[in-house]
């Protein structure tokens, strides 16, 4: 199960935009990893022995995240929508330009964040003793998959963008702004995986 947990994380994201707007986005890795290494930066900054600055840490990653996809989605993907060879180039681009860039400001060398003492520990269930970053992977997915349902279920701006992936012409003829809604889209995903790098990062 937190294996399981541990790869929804990872997937949800890329799944949320691909599933919706069918996007090829081959970058989606540079989202987290510049997720990752900003939240690292702010844990060395504040240390991670405390749970705030932990969960501070994991906040600031995820909104580089989101900002990252925004930013993506607003210069390189808009103008792509439905032209699926041109956004597997844009975005394969986009993520080896990433990758060097990333390892240019913070090298190569594996980075580790030292979170609070009780996620080194384990926790012994029907006899088997269960590393509790597990259990913060599986909570951190069951809320991660309740927002995202409830989200897109219960808000307007769910139905706005389940509207617009289905009929997107007839939602603009309405007066709504598809376009923002697509990028709200892209948001959620670039931030969506970060609590899963950040504990595995710690671990």
């Amino acid at each position: 199960v937190g294996l399981g947990a541990l790869y929804f994380l990872v997937a949800s994201g890329l799944s949320l935009i691909y599933g919706l707007m069918h996007v090829l986005n081959f970058a989606h890795g540079a989202f987290l990893t510049l997720s990752a290494f900003l939240g690292w930066q702010v844990a060395q900054a504040l240390g991670t022995e405390s749970w705030g600055s932990f969960l501070a840490s994991i906040a600031v990653g995820a909104i580089a995240g989101a900002v990252f996809a925004t930013l993506t989605e607003l210069i390189l993907i808009r103008p792509l929508y439905e032209r699926h060879i041109e956004q597997v180039l844009v975005t394969v681009g986009l993520a080896f330009a990433a990758v060097a860039l990333f390892e240019g400001i913070w090298g190569t060398d594996p980075v580790n964040i030292s979170g609070p003492p009780w996620l080194k520990e384990t926790t012994e269930v029907l006899g088997a003793r269960v590393p509790n970053t597990y259990w913060v992977l599986m909570i951190a997915a069951v809320l991660v998959l309740a927002a995202l349902v409830l989200f897109l279920q219960k808000t307007r701006y769910g139905m706005i963008i389940r509207a617009g992936v289905e009929n997107r012409s007839m939602v603009t003829a309405l007066g709504i702004d598809v376009r923002r809604s697509f990028t709200l889209v892209f948001a959620i995903g670039g931030a969506a995986g970060l609590s899963y790098l950040l504990v595995e990062a710690q671990a």
